[in-house]
């Protein structure tokens, strides 16, 4: 068939596609009611306002229509993924409906954002029926891959998730045309390099299917610069399927750069899903192949998944007694057996060693909510002489991980004049901005009056303090209006 000929007639029936999905929308009109009155009527009479955002998102699978007004009544400007979410599975339910409700109930910024939601749908939906129309022209071997994200790339939003999805397709029927086509576009400008990187993940993710020794050797005969970072990120990809076969495949394969990088990404990426068999896999290498790096990479993801296991191999000299290793350790194991994480505390035989468990034992406490406890143990047992550095950094932790209060409680507790200004300041912004948006406002202007009041050296924040707590705010729930505890008494 004549390849113009084709493009046209391609082109042709994805235009009238968008066309009509476009023609659907602005047919809906402002003011239009449901098609169902009975379901429009539910949408004006939200509650149940405690519900969880998992229960939404079940709920709204089995009834989206029907949940919209309470959702967007709940979780507006909240979380924007959320009402997405929300949007677009009513939309896919009754598209007519979802948008006249829309119309009708929400003005300003909040319809606006609905409507651009709505939008992308639309253009979601052309995305799509193009992919489709693409794999029967693919199948039938009547189009070429460049002429097919052509297609993609000239339709109006975005597509990219479409062009991903062709790109690991084909590369599964024809991995040799797509290496050729990525490595054309690499050397095709700025435009053709930001497609390679775009899509080269897609293509390497599509590989595995061809069988471990063909892509490889596909992806070792290619020529030029880009071959060694197009082999890191196969095997890197490949990595998750088989571990084993791409770390032991990085020391053979020629023109590796940075091997050392590429065997610990790969460790630490498999250490997060399975910590105990990568760490037996190093433990098992030769000696000469065995890196202090390599170790390491394991080790922490051991301690922060099985503490118990990494202390006892801490304690038998497989893994090294470094010091935020122990950190590590001690921090995670709060709340799994402490008597025995006591025990192996007062173990540690290098006073300073022993700090850094104190240090993060210390970090567990006050990030499971408990600032007493933690400040208890710590003063007791931190002997090193940068007590109130180390407690300032134990604070700003605690506020890092979401417990402000916490963190807030815990502040008081320093000695101002023992500590780095400016990491003091640092910490007051991780306080007041996880406070803000977690936790009743008022509460945290009025613990930003009584600290700037107690504390010279804090009085001249006062101001930039409370702005912080408020841009927090604003930011979190994607508002421009201010809370309501913004009126407060200012000193």
């Amino acid at each position: 068939m004549n390849r113009q000929f084709l493009m046209r007639r391609l082109l042709l029936s994805l235009m009238l596609v968008l066309g009509a999905v476009v023609l659907i929308y602005k047919l809906g009109g402002v003011g239009e009611t449901a098609k169902n009155p009975d379901q429009a009527s539910t949408l004006k009479d939200p509650s149940s306002k405690r519900a969880s955002h998992a229960s939404h998102r079940a709920t709204s699978l089995k009834n989206p229509l029907g949940r919209l007004g309470q959702l967007l009544e709940l979780h507006f400007f909240r979380d924007r993924f959320l009402i997405q979410d929300i949007i677009l599975r009513s939309a896919q339910v009754d598209f007519e409906a979802t948008k006249a409700w829309i119309q009708q109930h929400l003005d300003d910024e909040k319809l606006q954002m609905a409507l651009n939601i709505l939008d992308l749908h639309l253009q979601d939906l052309a995305a799509e029926e193009a992919l489709d129309a693409i794999f029967t022209a693919m199948q039938n071997q009547e189009i070429s891959l460049a002429d097919a994200l052509s297609v993609l790339k000239n339709l109006p939003g975005r597509s990219y998730a479409q062009q991903k999805q062709l790109v690991r397709a084909w590369s599964q029927s024809d991995p040799e045309a797509v290496s050729q086509y990525l490595l054309a576009s690499a050397e095709e400008g700025t435009d053709g390099l930001k497609q390679y990187y775009q899509l080269m993940p897609a293509f390497v993710s599509g590989l595995p299917e061809q069988g471990f020794s063909d892509a490889y050797a596909l992806v070792n005969s290619m020529r030029g610069k880009r071959r060694t970072e197009i082999m890191s990120a196969f095997l890197k990809t490949y990595a998750l399927e088989n571990p084993t076969l791409a770390l032991e495949k990085i020391p053979e394969t020629r023109g590796l750069k940075n091997r050392q990088n590429l065997t610990n990404s790969i460790l630490n990426q498999w250490a997060k899903k399975d910590p105990k068999e990568a760490y037996e896999w190093v433990q098992n290498l030769p000696p000469e192949q065995r890196t202090s790096n390599m170790v390491l990479t394991v080790g922490q993801q051991l301690a922060q998944q099985s503490p118990e296991v990494a202390a006892t191999a801490i304690s038998s000299g497989e893994l090294p007694m470094d010091a935020e290793l122990v950190k590590q350790v001690a921090r995670h194991w709060i709340g799994q057996n402490e008597e025995s994480l006591e025990d192996w505390v007062n173990d540690l035989s290098d006073p300073e060693i022993k700090d850094q468990a104190v240090w993060g034992w210390s970090e567990g406490l006050i990030e499971s909510a408990d600032a007493d406890t933690a400040y208890r143990f710590y003063d007791q047992n931190y002997l090193g002489e940068d007590k109130n550095e180390k407690w300032l950094q134990v604070v700003s932790y605690g506020a890092r991980q979401g417990n402000a209060r916490q963190a807030a409680q815990s502040f008081r507790k320093i000695d101002l004049n023992a500590v780095d200004a400016h990491a003091v300041e640092n910490t007051l912004h991780f306080i007041v901005g996880s406070w803000a948006v977690h936790d009743k406002g008022e509460d945290l202007m009025r613990w930003i009056d009584d600290i700037t009041d107690r504390e010279p050296k804090l009085a001249t924040m006062e101001s930039n303090l409370k702005d912080l707590a408020l841009r927090s705010w604003q930011e979190y729930h994607a508002s421009r209006e201010l809370p309501s505890w913004s009126e407060l008494p200012q000193n």
